[in-house]
């Protein structure tokens, strides 16, 4: 009898755990290269705003693969953070029926050494590098780590360990851009049936989006005083102006977002479109009808969607927003990162912190890895029932 129960508290986790490996990029936001184009597009608005401090062509290749890698297996399951209930990817029985325990909220992810360094992330890694050889052999000292957070890059780009702070600085603006996905910001885990995530997925480095320029032309990066500020910031404007696949109206316990009265039904071919204003007054499309029955408080779930068969037009509406704040937060968040270089450099505290020797990372690893174990037992098995 014991025996069996050691079973279902270890062994059953981990299967569960590795069927989310196996369909890795199924539970990852936004895809892997589209992360690579918005970095590039952070990036390139960041040099175009603050022309004074820009980053060398050389160093933005470390950017993109940083970007890229952050969804290595399994750290995209700390990719989410729902700004209205405080929390990362936690399990809902009305949205994923497979509990897998709670997860790490994403801006906290982002600046936890202590975390990122468990066991539970010391796998081999899934994505391919862009780095030529040379370039990689740059990062050669951290290829096996899997502390990548805001705290370590400060520390290497001090040390002049430009390269590595490039990639670690990387994995913090991937982390940022899942901030603007809906599905992130709502606790919905949406395994590979995202209509704006598979919508996104065509922008790459190769087939970028030829009006986000345009888009961006009369904006600037947001400007905060901390890290948490951009998080919460993205966070929030994605979770209360749009929805996820499986969080459309108010019974999925978010208030907002909420169709506009003024604007709230636009005839668009063969459906009806439920309409809201943006900051800027213009009208996008919030939700579509597969039937329209002239009540929206009466509607059935099944009944107002993101997407029917082709037709893309809420979630290129929303893209066309969402895009937009990702790289207006992340150019933001490149020049706090700067701000914050040269504060370190004058904390006689911060520049003589060193770093832990292997010995130590190693037992921290175990005792994190073991705390992790317990918690995600504790969430699936509450009961010899469950």
């Amino acid at each position: 009898m014991e025996n069996r129960k050691l079973i279902k508290k270890f062994l059953i986790p981990i299967l569960i755990l590795g069927f989310f490996i196996i369909q890795a990029n199924i539970v990852s936001a936004y895809g892997i290269e589209t992360h690579a184009y918005l970095t590039d597009e952070v990036v390139k608005f960041y040099n175009q705003k603050f022309p004074d401090n820009k980053i060398n062509e050389e160093l933005i290749s470390y950017l993109l693969d940083g970007a890229r890698r952050e969804d290595d297996i399994p750290r995209w399951m700390n990719h989410f953070y729902d700004p209205v209930k405080n929390r990362g990817l936690t399990h809902d029985p009305a949205i994923d029926p497979i509990n897998l325990g709670t997860w790490q909220k994403s801006r906290d992810w982002a600046q936890d050494s202590n975390n990122q360094n468990s066991l539970t992330y010391k796998v081999p890694t899934t994505i391919a590098s862009i780095l030529s050889a040379i370039q990689q052999k740059k990062l050669s000292l951290i290829s096996n780590e899997t502390d990548f957070t805001w705290q370590r890059a400060i520390r290497f780009y001090i040390q002049d360990d430009t390269e590595k702070a490039m990639f670690m600085l990387g994995h913090i603006l991937h982390l940022l851009e899942d901030a603007s996905v809906p599905d992130h910001t709502r606790n919905d885990p949406h395994p590979g049936d995202s209509p704006y995530e598979n919508y996104a997925r065509k922008f790459t480095l190769s087939n970028p989006d030829a009006d986000l320029n345009q888009r961006l032309s009369n904006k600037s990066p947001f400007v905060f005083s901390d890290l948490n500020s951009y998080f919460d910031g993205l966070a929030k404007y994605s979770n209360n102006n749009f929805y996820s696949k499986d969080t459309i109206g108010v019974q999925s316990g978010y208030e907002l977002p909420q169709p506009d009265i003024e604007g709230l039904l636009r005839k668009d071919g063969d459906y009806y479109y439920a309409m809201k204003y943006d900051e800027d007054n213009n009208l996008y499309y919030l939700f579509v009808y597969k039937n329209y029955h002239n009540s929206f408080i009466s509607e059935t779930k099944s009944n107002i969607v993101l997407k029917i068969e082709d037709e893309d037009k809420v979630v290129r509406d929303y893209w066309s927003r969402l895009s937009v704040k990702s790289v207006q937060h992340g150019a933001g968040v490149i020049n706090l990162f700067f701000q914050e270089v040269e504060k370190a450099k004058n904390d006689p505290n911060f520049v003589k912190t060193k770093e832990k020797s292997l010995l130590g990372k190693a037992i921290d690893s175990t005792k994190s890895f073991f705390a992790q174990v317990g918690s995600t037992v504790s969430g699936i098995f509450k009961s010899d029932n469950d």
